[in-house]
Formats: structure tokens, sequence, C-alpha cells
């Protein structure tokens, strides 16, 4: 096709054919049969050294999370802000839409900006130069053209105008997308989703049109478009104008008419799941990575290859290439390269676990078989099962080329880290303690909840739990202070919240974490015997049984004795009288103990009357000692003259 096109042109004008492009406009393009890559890593080295940032620590995002920018009081016109800011404009209109916000948000201060605004800017470029092989993968799929719409509801602190954004996928890559501030003010997060989801349907008719006269209308029958609002999906929907939604602009009521058509979809997506946060607020770390992972914004500088990950006691973590042959027979005959690969991961404390995780968070089986070849007869079979062993088992390497699609997480007796992989990037770090020790750090499952969490031991005698992927405190409790070095050596877990560690030289103590397993513990108690049922004794004849000088099951008592009901009168009973006597000499001990108490409580009731009565004479003298001592008081009082001579 494009040979014709060339020979249509060379008719009418002078056109040179100089092949695939591999340049231009600062757009480096790589092409093969599979997929076409876009990146702009040569102007954003430009950009580096123009800045002198090319030795500047990198960031894992754009913009802090929880950035609030607001218009200078005393603008700042030394800094060179306007011009980066300019510069920086041409990468989210080409290739990286992760810095569509942050570009947008700092150029609505370029007439009122200082030294807060510049170092927002900066740490743009340190974002920059952490993903500077970052770019755009477009692979051949027959899946039909799809979006997301967002907004942030108040997100400008001047005017409290909300931030719309939306993006549309094609060929499992973002093709137009667009961050910019809403036009006018939104009184709910439902107003303000609901005239994104009308800019966004403006481009998808866009598109759809586009695709159309390419002969691609096969891929947009109908374009969904993924809201994480269930309001505005039901206004979007409801032909109907209520009083509370009056006020918006008409303008936005036009996608009502676009859904009748069939030409749009709308649907709701998890926030999860949302790609379009990225276009309209700053995120964390951990969310930024997910939202470049679902519109496919990839590194695309990396070569996968086997490695081994060594963690030492001084805490660095090293990564080591090694080298294999591609065939199994030359696996025999050539040795393995082992070189390092320059990159090391530096923690506090020595390293306790190095474990790998697929892109949802879920433990990878280790990727290892024991082999052992017993005689020279059997090795054919042997390699055939190592072959079949080594591609049956779960990879370290990623097996796509096009994206991150494993996590590496790093414990050490400070610190956590996650890694992605084969990028190699760090999307969460976090402390698990200051003042003490992690004594063991481990990835375990718990089956109940289907739940994957990082359990920590702390010397402390804390037990914590983290959720992966996000490092987040789930569970902080109080279990047992290490004391021994017996429970450091042997404290381990175990599926489902199962813990384990030997208390003594003899002993072993179990617990959980789970309380779900903890109610099961019981029922899985170890016995130390098994109970049998005893086998019937034989059956025994009646006479020899009763005749017999054995032991027999018959009771002679039974069968001519008392208990029978028909006693012998030839035989004489002994009656016990003493029963009678020792009943009746037990109530008589009982009923004087009875007459005790009462002697008692009456000589009780004595002491107390005795008692009273002195006081009530002690009561009486008082009073009368008062009563002289009053009456000797108005004598003197009624004798008194009022003059004094």
């Amino acid at each position: 096709m494009v040979d014709l096109l060339h020979n249509h042109l060379s008719k009418h004008f002078n056109v040179k054919y100089d092949g695939i492009a591999k340049n231009c406009l600062g757009i480096e393009f790589n092409q093969t049969n599979s997929k076409i890559t876009m990146s702009q890593s040569n102007y954003i080295k430009e950009l580096l050294e123009r800045c002198n940032m090319l030795e500047c620590n990198t960031v894992s995002t754009p913009m802090a999370l929880g950035t609030k920018l607001c218009i200078a009081t005393t603008p700042d016109d030394k800094l060179p802000y306007r011009e980066l800011i300019g510069s920086l404009n041409y990468l989210p209109v080409c290739t990286r839409p992760d810095i569509a916000y942050s570009i947008s948000k700092l150029s609505q201060y370029l007439t009122c900006y200082d030294k807060s605004h510049w170092l927002a800017a900066k740490k743009v470029l340190r974002y920059l130069k952490k993903t500077i092989n970052y770019g755009l993968v477009f692979e051949l799929d027959d899946k039909l053209v799809y979006g997301y719409s967002d907004s942030d509801w108040g997100n400008s602190q001047e005017d409290r105008k909300s931030y719309s954004g939306y993006c549309f996928m094609l060929s499992n890559s973002v093709i137009p997308w667009e961050s910019r501030k809403q036009k006018i003010v939104a009184l709910s997060s439902t107003e303000s989703e609901y005239m994104s989801l009308s800019d966004s349907c403006k481009e998808a008719l866009y598109l759809h049109k586009l695709l159309y006269e390419l002969d691609l209308g096969i891929l947009c029958k109908q374009i969904t478009i993924n809201v994480n609002n269930h309001s505005a999906i039901k206004l979007a929907e409801n032909s109907l104008f209520h009083s509370r939604t009056k006020h918006i602009d008409i303008r936005h009521h036009f996608i009502r008419d676009v859904l009748e058509d069939g030409k749009i979809a709308v649907k709701h997506v998890s926030t999860s799941r949302m790609g379009a946060d990225i276009l309209t607020k700053p995120l964390g770390s951990l969310k930024n990575y997910e939202c470049l992972k679902i519109i496919n914004v990839t590194d695309l500088n990396f070569v996968t290859s086997p490695t081994l990950w060594v963690g030492t006691n001084l805490g660095s973590v090293l990564i080591i290439l090694l080298t294999l042959s591609s065939s199994d027979d030359e696996r025999y005959t050539q040795p393995v390269i082992v070189s390092p690969s320059g990159t090391v991961y530096r923690l506090k404390g020595s390293i306790l676990s190095v474990s790998f995780l697929d892109s949802t968070g879920t433990v990878l089986s280790p990727s290892f078989e024991p082999w052992k070849s017993e005689n020279k007869s059997n090795n054919d079979k042997e390699r055939k099962k190592l072959s079949s062993n080594n591609h049956s088992k779960s990879k370290v390497s990623p097996t796509s080329d096009s994206q991150d699609s494993q996590l590496v997480l790093m414990c050490s007796e400070k610190q956590a880290i996650l890694v992605t992989v084969p990028s190699q990037s760090c999307i969460q770090k976090i402390n698990l303690t200051e003042t003490s020790f992690v004594v063991k750090a481990e990835v375990i499952l718990l089956k109940d909840h289907d739940k994957i969490c990082l359990s920590c031991y702390v010397a402390s005698g804390n037990i914590t739990i983290y959720s992966l992927p996000s490092l987040r405190i789930i569970c902080n409790e109080e279990f047992l202070p290490l004391v021994d070095m017996r429970v450091a050596r042997t404290f381990c877990f175990s599926k489902n919240g199962h813990g384990v560690y030997l208390c003594s030289p003899t002993e072993l103590q179990k617990f959980s974490i789970s309380a779900d397993y903890c109610n099961l513990l019981q029922d899985m108690l170890g016995t130390l015997f098994v109970n049998k049922e005893l086998p019937e004794a034989p059956k025994q004849s009646f006479f020899k049984g009763l005749f017999g000088s054995g032991p027999s099951i018959l009771d002679k008592e039974e069968l001519f004795g008392v208990s029978s009901g028909k006693p012998s009168k030839n035989v004489a009973s002994h009656v016990h009288i003493s029963s009678n006597t020792e009943q009746i000499k037990a109530q008589s001990g009982t009923l004087g103990g009875e007459l005790a108490k009462v002697k008692q409580n009456l000589a009780e009731r004595g002491e107390n009357l005795s008692q009273l009565e002195d006081r009530t004479e002690k009561m009486m003298s008082e009073a009368e000692s008062f009563q002289s001592a009053a009456r000797q008081l108005a004598t003197k009082f009624k004798d008194k003259k009022w003059y004094q001579f």
C-alpha cells in the first residue's frame, strides 16, 4: 500500500521514499511485524540536559499526592518557568498521557508563578528522568474501541471548577486523550462526571467517523465508555429533565440522543479499573503504576533475561544476569554465563525475604525442579523430564515484552520495597519498624478471604499484617516479645495464617492470625492413641458358666438371691440397723450446730444493745451540759445594760 501511494504521488510531485520512519519531529518509532512503539527519550534527555538535571534524583509520580497550587501573590519572573512548561507541553501531546494532568495544571500559572510552581515543574522532570524510555505500544488485535471518562469534582483551589479527563483505547494502546478544567462550576460530583462524559461522547463520535473513513468501522460498531459514577450513567440514560439538572448547559444533554442512536454505550467500571484517573488528579505511586498498566504506557527499552536475586546481611539485593543456551542439548555442553546487571537495591537491616508476585499480587510458584541423574542410561528420559518441567513451571521473567507483568517484594529487618519487573521501577516503599527489628517476614495466602498479604513478626512482640500490593497495614496485634533466640530461629508462617515455633527444646507452639482457621484448631489436634472397638466375647454354655470354677458372666445371686424376687426362706439375712442410728446422730448434730449459732447471735445482739445504751447515756450528759451553758449565756445577755459607765 505504501509503494502504491508512493508511485501515485510521484506522478504529480517530487517524492522521496526513505523507508520505514525511525525519527520524526522528536518522536522515535520502532516497527516490527506485530507492533509499533512510539517514544520521546531523546527529546526528554535534551530537556534534562538543558535544565542541568541529568543527575537528579528520580520520583515515582509527576505530581505529589494532595498537591494544591495557588496563584502567587508575588510572582518571580526570574525563573525560566514559561520556557520549561512550553517545552514540556509537547510531551503529553504526542506520547506521554501520564503527565497530561500535571502539565495542564502547571500551565494555568504562566503569569502568576513563584518558587512553589517551579519546584512542581522540576518534579515532573525528575519523573521523566525515571521514565525516560516510557512510550506507547500499538499491537495487532481485533478488540473494539473503548474508552474511559472521569472527573475530579472541585479540583481548582481558586474557582472550584472540576477537572475532566478521558482516553480511548485502540490496538491495546491509548490513542486520543485529554485533561482539562471544566468551563462551568458543577454543583455535585454527578454533574461533574456528566459533563466529562459529554466531552468524551464528542471525541467518541469523531473517532467513530474517522475509523469508518479508514475502512476500520468493524472496530467501532459501538464505542463503550467506562464511567465509575452510577448517578451520571442514570442521568445520561434518562430522557426526562430533572429540576436539579436544568441549570446544566443544554450542549451537555446531547449525550442522550447519542445513546439512543446506538453508536455509543455507557458502562460502569470500578474505580480500581478506571484508566482516566491519571488524567484528573495527582495519584500515589501504586495507583499511578496501575493506571499506566491499564492504558499500556510502559518501558520500551528493556530485554528480558533469567536473573538471580541475591539478598545480603548488609541490606543489599543484587540482580545477577544468567545467560543460558537456547536449546536443551546445548545446556549440557555450554556453561552458564553469569554477569552482574548493575542494579542494586539497598534497604536498612539484613534482607529477610525476596518474593515474586504477578501483576495482581498473587505469589508465583518457584521456578526450579530438583533433578538427579542416577545412571547414564536414563539421561535422555531425564532431559525430557527437565525440559518439560521448565516449560510447565511459571517463569520469573515476564512473558510479555510490552508491559510490566510481575512484582518483586523485598523485605529487610527495617523496610519493605515493591518493584516492578522488568522495568525495575519502585512503586512502594515503607518502614516496617523504627525502634525494633523484624524477625520474620513472609508472604502468605488467606484462603478463607482469598487474599495475599505480608506477615511480619517484630522483635518487640507484634505481628503486623500488610495488604499486597498496596502495603497498607491491615492488622497489628501484640503477640510474644522475643526473649529466646530459639524462637527467632524456628519461627515461621504458613498458608491461611497458620504459624509455628519451637518454644522449648521438646515443645512446639502453634498459632494462627486467622479467626476462621483458629476455630478449626481443636478439630485438627492430634491424639496419642486410636480408639478401637473390643470384639464380642464368645458365647458360653449356661451350665458351664453356672457350675464352673472360672470367671462367669452369670451371677448366682441374681438367679437365686434376694434380687431375684424369691429369696430362700432357709437363708438368714443380715439387717443393718446402724443406718437409722447414724442418720439420727447426724440430724442431732445439725440441730446442735444451729442452736449454737442462735446462741452466738443472741450474745452479739446483747453486746450491741449495751453499746447502744452507753452511747445514749453519753448523749444525755452532753445535752445537759449544753443546756446549762446555754442558760448561762442567756442570763448574761439578759442582765447586760445597753450603756456602760
